[in-house]
């Protein structure tokens, strides 16, 4: 970091190589990797957060699922971990996050992945923090990646959605009681429900997990 290694990949993530790109990404993904604040914060100034909008948007999909794990692994620990992300342009990454996850993004499963885990990471901080999950339109797509019958990851991931929305934090009940209320009306209590003897046990044990806060 103090070599200036943060700053020479973040100039290669805006080549026109694609290949390069890629590689930078994935660089600055792997120093990301359950790092502190400081690194984090420092890591940002050299890419800036504009840069990373520009890797989400990227035309290459290889290159967003780099980008994409960068936010997952930005929003990864503490509350003050998810707020400079979540508050970046009144939510813009949030925006580009629901867009990747919609049905007619045409998203790979890989990216809608990380992108689900990436949320989960945010519905694990303040009640603020999962509120703003709750009020958008990402929970719809959280539903259709729990319904999805191709990929037992995404099914997984979604599952850690619904086990950090509705974790009950002993000073708040009432905020986590209002969130569960919202799922079971959006259908998602029947939906793990149906899904108690799913084919994978990864699977099944989140579920299990996820409908303990419904009871």
């Amino acid at each position: 970091l103090a070599a200036g290694g943060v700053r020479e990949l973040a100039m290669l993530s805006k080549s026109m190589d694609s290949i390069l790109r890629l590689h930078s990404t994935w660089a600055i993904k792997n120093l990301l990797c359950r790092a502190n604040r400081r690194i984090k914060e420092r890591v940002m100034e050299e890419l800036t957060w504009p840069q990373l909008l520009t890797l989400l948007n990227d035309s290459e999909p290889d290159v967003q699922i780099q980008a994409v794990t960068i936010v997952r692994n930005l929003v990864f620990g503490k509350m003050e971990d998810i707020e400079p992300v979540v508050q970046y342009k009144n939510g813009e990454v949030l925006s580009i996050l629901e867009r990747l996850l919609s049905p007619s993004s045409g998203s790979s499963a890989k990216i809608r992945e990380h992108a689900i885990y990436a949320v989960s990471n945010i519905c694990s901080g303040s009640d603020k923090h999962k509120d703003m999950i709750i009020q958008s339109m990402i929970l719809s797509s959280v539903l259709q990646c729990l319904r999805d019958e191709q990929s037992s990851e995404l099914r997984v991931a979604a599952a850690w959605v619904i086990i950090n929305l509705t974790w009950k934090d002993a000073d708040d009940e009432a905020s986590a009681k209002a969130r569960i209320e919202r799922l079971r009306q959006m259908g998602f209590e029947d939906q793990l429900e149906s899904m108690k003897d799913d084919s994978s046990l990864d699977v099944k044990d989140r579920v299990v997990e996820a409908l303990r806060s419904f009871k």
